[in-house]
């Protein structure tokens, strides 16, 4: 009886795990279109970015990259995908 539920447990892990390779999400391989229409905004202890996004279907994400001080650079990327 034990050796079913070891041949079960067996076959589900050797049959139920497959590799998968990471592939682009679109064949385009071109650099999306800029932002436009950068602005900041200075505030206590943070700044505010708005922009104008283009109306690419390459564009996923925005990328901030800013220096704090001379030689410290600080990058921004959102967990949100933009949707079009």
């Amino acid at each position: 009886m034990q050796y079913k539920y070891w041949l079960i447990l067996f076959t589900v892990v050797f049959f139920g795990c497959k590799e998968e390779m990471l592939e682009p999400l679109n064949s385009g391989g071109k650099a999306p279109q800029l932002v436009s229409d950068v602005k900041s905004t200075g505030l206590a202890g943070k700044v505010v970015l708005t922009y104008a996004l283009p109306k690419d279907p390459e564009l996923f994400y925005v990328k901030a990259e800013y220096e704090i001080r001379k030689g410290k650079k600080w990058r921004r990327s959102p967990p949100t995908i933009i949707t079009h």
